[in-house]
């Protein structure tokens, strides 16, 4: 009895465990994302500038 619930609450903890570390990765991706997103606007800012120093 006492070794079954020892199982279930480290089952339990391990479950929580892979819960936040499938949300962190998924909260990684999205900022990846934006990254690669910020990187492309700065580069469509950068080019445009050097556009109107052209004129």
């Amino acid at each position: 009895m006492f070794a079954e619930k020892h199982v279930q609450y480290f089952m339990g903890k391990a479950k929580r465990v892979l819960g936040l570390a499938k949300t962190q990765r998924e909260g990684a991706d999205k900022l990846e994302a934006l990254g690669h997103e910020l990187e492309a606007k700065a580069d469509e800012i950068k080019t445009e500038i050097q556009q109107d120093k052209r004129k």
